[in-house]
C-alpha cells in the first residue's frame, strides 16, 4: 500500500472536520483534539491553509472556518463533470415541480457521494452538503445504485457491514437482498426513514449507455410525504429515468 504524506494527510483531515462537526467555526483546541494532533502542529497547518486562502479566521473569536477559495474546486467540478451536466436540467425540473430537495449521487468506494443538489424553498427541508458521503444501504440513491450497478452488490459489496443509522435501517444482507430484488422489479428505491427519522426519499438510477452511472432522488420530510405525493414522485422519477436511458442509449 502506498504511503501517505503526513502533512498533506493532516491538512485534508482538518479541512474535512468542518464538514463532519456540524459547526461552521472551530477553535484551535477543537481542531487539534478532533484531528488527534498537537496544538502547535494544528496551528502550523491552519496558518498555511489560511495564507493560501483555504481557511479563514474570525477576528472576533479567533476561530477558523472554511475559506471561499475552496469554491473554485466545486465550481470547476460542476462545470466539467458530465454527469452533472446531464442531471442538472432534470433535477431543476423536479425541484420546480415538487419544491422538495433533489439530489444526484454517485458511488465512491462503498459509500455514495452527493455531487449536485437543488434545495427546497420550504422552511423544513433535508439539509445536505454537496461532496458529503452517506451509506449505500440506508439511502434511496445508494440502494438504487446497489440494485442497478451491474455485479457490484453480488460481488464486492457482499458481506459489507451494514451500519444501523436509524431504527428503520436494514442491517442484514438477507433483508437487503430482498429489498434489492424488489427495487429491480419496480425500478425505484425507497428510503422510509432508514437514514434519518422524519425523512423519506424516492430514488432512481441514471442509466447511461446501459450502465448505472449515478442516481437521482427526491427527499421529503415525512410530514409532507402523503401517499398521493409519494405516487406522483415515483411516476415522475420513473419517467425521467426512462427519458435519460432513451437519450443515452
Amino acid at each position: 500500500m502506498a504511503k501517505t504524506i503526513q502533512s498533506i494527510d493532516r491538512a485534508f483531515g482538518i479541512l474535512e472536520l468542518f464538514t463532519t462537526q456540524n459547526k461552521s467555526e472551530l477553535s484551535l483546541a477543537e481542531i487539534a483534539a478532533k484531528a488527534g494532533i498537537a496544538k502547535t502542529t494544528a496551528f502550523t497547518i491552519l496558518d498555511t491553509l489560511r495564507k493560501l486562502g483555504y481557511v479563514q479566521q474570525n477576528e472576533d473569536n479567533a476561530k477558523y472556518m472554511l475559506g471561499y477559495k475552496l469554491l473554485i474546486f466545486s465550481e470547476s467540478i460542476q462545470k466539467n463533470d458530465n454527469l452533472i451536466a446531464i442531471a442538472r436540467p432534470y433535477l431543476q425540473s423536479l425541484a420546480d415541480h415538487f419544491n422538495e430537495t433533489v439530489h444526484c449521487a454517485v458511488r465512491t468506494g462503498r459509500r455514495i457521494r452527493y455531487i449536485y443538489k437543488v434545495d427546497s424553498t420550504e422552511e423544513l427541508f433535508y439539509k445536505t452538503q454537496v461532496g458529503s458521503e452517506n451509506y449505500l444501504h440506508s439511502t434511496g440513491v445508494g440502494k438504487a445504485i446497489l440494485a442497478f450497478e451491474t455485479g457490484y452488490y453480488e460481488g464486492e459489496y457482499a458481506g459489507e457491514e451494514l451500519v444501523k443509522s436509524s431504527p428503520g435501517t436494514i442491517d442484514n444482507h438477507k433483508d437487503l437482498k430482498a429489498e434489492i430484488d424488489r427495487i429491480r422489479q419496480v425500478g425505484y428505491a425507497l428510503d422510509l426513514e432508514e437514514r434519518e427519522i422524519g425523512l423519506k426519499c424516492v430514488a432512481v438510477p441514471m442509466m447511461i449507455h446501459g450502465q448505472c452511472e449515478a442516481a437521482i432522488s427526491i427527499s421529503v420530510p415525512t410530514v409532507r410525504m402523503t401517499e398521493e405525493k409519494m405516487e406522483a414522485i415515483k411516476a415522475e422519477l420513473l419517467r425521467i429515468k426512462k427519458e435519460i436511458a432513451g437519450k443515452y442509449q
